[in-house]
């Protein structure tokens, strides 16, 4: 599983959501480039969302149903600013998105 720290909209009702699209967070990498930052748990989010404040909210999802969600194009960083991560470059994700077997029905 992994946890995605989404944007809060600070929405007047408690648990709605007025958008359909989570605003997912995305940092700029030490060479400039932008990754979308995911975690393997919501206490690893934390260092780094305490950099971001308007990203309080998050989805706990698994890597197949994000990768399958993005298509591809997009470097993942896993655990950015921790010892244990992994970095994906947008060809390497890519690449995983067309391995992934097809997806069943529901």
């Amino acid at each position: 599983p992994l946890f995605m720290p989404v944007r809060d909209e600070k929405n007047p009702i408690q648990g709605f959501q007025r958008s359909t699209k989570a605003d997912l967070l995305v940092i700029e990498a030490e060479d400039g480039e932008r990754v979308l930052a995911v975690f393997t748990s919501p206490e690893r989010a934390k260092p780094i969302v305490e950099h971001y404040p308007d990203y309080s909210g998050g989805i706990l999802t698994e890597f197949s149903w994000l990768l399958r969600r993005i298509g591809g194009g997009v470097p993942i960083s896993i655990n950015p600013g921790w010892e244990i991560g992994m970095d994906f470059d947008a060809d390497m994700i890519a690449h995983l998105v067309a391995q992934l077997p097809p997806e069943r029905p529901a």
